[in-house]
């Protein structure tokens, strides 16, 4: 065994993914996940799960335990449009959980976390420009609002007790697999438009995303295990992108070109929630991590229809 990695939430899609590219690559890994969301049929058989929530007081006991090299902490409540709804509950998970999680791994003496966050803590992109990591935030939802209090506790961690915290701003993450537990609207659309199953668009169809096939994403967080995050720890976040973005219906319009299928459309004006746009600068990711996206969108759509397919 090479490293031992713990994964919060990795029985989820992206979990999930990491945890089973973390074996295949020699590394134990450790899963804490309350399954609320995420599925216990997702991780590899080789995957140790603790079935408990980050808000459990028995993270500590957990950390101090298995004492893992590395966390990446992925459990959170992602419903945007919940979030708006309930924002109370999504704090108490997302920003009590994670200071349970963060620490616990203090205390245990875990140094290293990768947080994911989102691409929402922005706000909207303007005119087709890249937003920056340095740029001004301006957090779209209660949701983004909870990624970004974090993100602060993990850099005052970084400034003040010595750990190497990395913080991820994904962009909207898809990929073969995870439809009915992960809500990318690509998922979304590929599944339901082979089933031939109506498509709902919230708001007009002209907000943009920007996206990340899930292969490229777990490269990157696989990349971490080897980087020295002593060097990067004093600016540790990065945009994690194609740096493209792309209207709902043009997304649409790109899957049903692909897969040969005409859309049963329902239009519903006043559900959407969140960001207008959204597109991310990637160059300090690639400079600094000497990483960058592999999978073009109509390749990656192309991978997961015929991943469907050959089922």
């Amino acid at each position: 065994m090479k490293n031992k990695i713990l994964i919060t939430g990795g029985a989820g899609y992206i979990g999930s993914k990491l945890a089973s590219r973390l074996i295949s690559d020699g590394h134990g890994v450790i899963v804490i996940d309350d399954l609320s969301t995420g599925k216990k049929t997702n991780l590899h058989p080789k995957v140790k799960l603790y079935k408990t929530s980050i808000l459990s007081e028995e993270i500590l006991s957990i950390l101090k335990k298995e004492k893992p090299d590395l966390i990446f902490h992925l459990a959170a409540s992602k419903d945007v449009s919940q979030s708006v709804v309930n924002p109370v509950e999504f704090a108490k998970i997302n920003i009590l959980g994670s200071l349970n999680i963060i620490d616990a791994a203090y205390k245990a003496g875990v140094r290293k976390i990768v947080f994911t966050s989102t691409a929402g803590v922005y706000g909207d992109s303007s005119n087709g420009v890249a937003q920056k990591e340095s740029d001004m935030l301006n957090p779209s939802s209660p949701y983004a609002w909870t990624k970004l209090a974090v993100e602060e506790y993990l850099i005052y961690m970084n400034k003040n007790y010595g750990m190497e915290n990395i913080i991820l701003r994904f962009a909207n993450v898809y990929g073969p697999g995870g439809v009915s537990e992960y809500k990318s609207v690509v998922n979304i659309f590929v599944d339901r438009l082979l089933k031939n199953q109506e498509i709902i668009i919230h708001g007009d169809g002209k907000q943009t995303r920007d996206y990340i096939y899930i292969d490229d994403l777990v490269d990157l967080c696989i990349s971490f295990i080897k980087t020295d995050l002593t060097i990067i720890k004093k600016q540790p976040v990065f945009n994690v992108s194609t740096g493209t973005e792309i209207s709902v219906t043009a997304l649409l319009k790109t899957i049903s070109e692909i897969a040969k299928v005409k859309p049963q459309i329902q239009i519903k004006i006043n559900t959407f929630y969140g960001q207008r746009s959204s597109l991310l600068d990637t160059e300090r990711t690639k400079r600094i991590l000497k990483w960058h996206s592999r999978t073009s969108l109509r390749t990656g759509i192309k991978k997961m229809i015929k991943a469907i397919k050959e089922k």
